[in-house]
């Protein structure tokens, strides 16, 4: 049973990836260590349209709920039909997509802290700070000519705050209404949300090139420690 005073967490993952073959049964394994890392295994659910990776989650001991999707559905009409055939109680769920693998062990704790202070905000997304280094892109078509300024220091590189997606807590009566429409991402965004700063490195994995600067990331960690 899940821990009562906890949110519930939503963990979507396809059979099919077409840019990036197998990544969700690459990554899950990452999530779940996570999940258990934090304490807050017992409450995650990976919810599957494929019977094998389904069980393959159920062998990394997550509970698992198998849908049959629709062709294009995204996570967030996943994460509705489940609230509304399983029921939660709660009015916020977690949801934690397996293609960025990086959090900080406290984001969770810090999400729910930042719920309390915005009593019926809509969501909440975890953010990063990025570097922009738009001074050292390069246009390849063009002998190397550089895009935009010439000035390659660092100091002329700007801070920017990023949505970064490595966690949701989203209330679930907010994504009832706006998946009825017909771009449910685009007018998700319309809600009223509030950022957490994710400390950890950003990466999400979406091709087989992000899939390897990861596993190059997790190798050099294990040689290190």
């Amino acid at each position: 049973m899940m821990n009562k005073n906890k949110y519930p967490i939503l963990i979507p993952i396809k059979g099919n990836s077409i840019r990036c073959p197998n990544k969700n049964k690459i990554l899950l394994p990452y999530t779940v260590t996570y999940l258990k890392k934090i304490n807050r295994l017992e409450n995650a659910v990976v919810i599957t349209d494929n019977i094998k990776l389904g069980e393959y989650a159920e062998s990394l001991g997550i509970k698992t709920y198998f849908e049959v999707c629709k062709e294009d559905q995204d996570e967030l009409i996943s994460c509705d039909n489940f609230v509304k055939n399983v029921k939660i109680n709660e009015e916020y769920f977690f949801l934690m997509p397996v293609t960025h693998p990086f959090r900080t062990l406290e984001l969770c704790n810090l999400f729910e802290k930042e719920r309390e202070k915005y009593i019926g905000i809509d969501f909440i997304v975890s953010s990063n700070i990025v570097t922009d280094r738009s001074n050292f892109f390069v246009d390849s078509n063009k002998n190397f000519s550089f895009l935009y300024s010439k000035r390659r220091m660092g100091k002329y590189c700007k801070q920017i705050h990023m949505v970064e997606g490595s966690l949701y807590l989203i209330n679930k009566h907010f994504l009832s209404r706006i998946v009825q429409r017909n771009d449910s991402n685009y007018y998700f965004w319309e809600g009223n949300f509030r950022c957490v700063i994710n400390e950890a490195p950003f990466i999400d994995i979406d091709t087989m090139d992000d899939l390897r600067r990861f596993n190059f990331i997790i190798e050099i960690i294990k040689k290190i420690w």
